[in-house]
């Protein structure tokens, strides 16, 4: 799991975000509370979702509805942040991004602080290092 977090609030805008997952080459944002609560996530396919809505509208040259066009993370996060307690193994973590369909689940202490994020590549550098793949021709 990361520990090294980019987190946003729910009125960072929305290229400010883009900004920060380009620079970090980060797949996805939590969204925290004052507390550092997880309230949602925005994931590239997120963003990619609003942009492609953008572009529908621009091809039908409608105009553009300020629904397709938010400003601001609380108007784009998924509004559920999928969790898991720190103490959680990577069984659990795999099992969960299968069963959510997600790449990203959020990792939090007993009290409900963000302290992490693992992804699916997080599972897959695990497996390559515990199953001692590495090395082997």
């Amino acid at each position: 799991m990361s520990r090294d977090l980019v987190c946003a609030r729910p009125e960072l805008e929305l290229s400010q975000i883009v900004r920060l997952m380009t620079q970090h080459a980060i797949g996805c944002i939590p969204v925290v509370d004052a507390h550092r609560h997880p309230i949602g996530v925005i994931t590239k396919f997120d963003l990619v979702e609003h942009l492609d809505a953008m572009m529908q509208s621009v091809d039908t040259r409608s105009p553009l509805p300020s629904s397709l066009a938010p400003c601001v993370a609380d108007e784009v996060m998924m509004p559920v942040a999928l969790v898991l307690e720190e103490r959680a193994t990577v069984a659990h973590a795999a099992a969960m991004m299968t069963l959510e369909d997600t790449h990203h689940v959020l990792v939090v202490r007993e009290g409900g602080t963000l302290v992490g994020v693992v992804s699916a590549k997080d599972i897959v550098r695990w497996l390559v290092a515990n199953d001692q793949l590495v090395g082997r021709t």
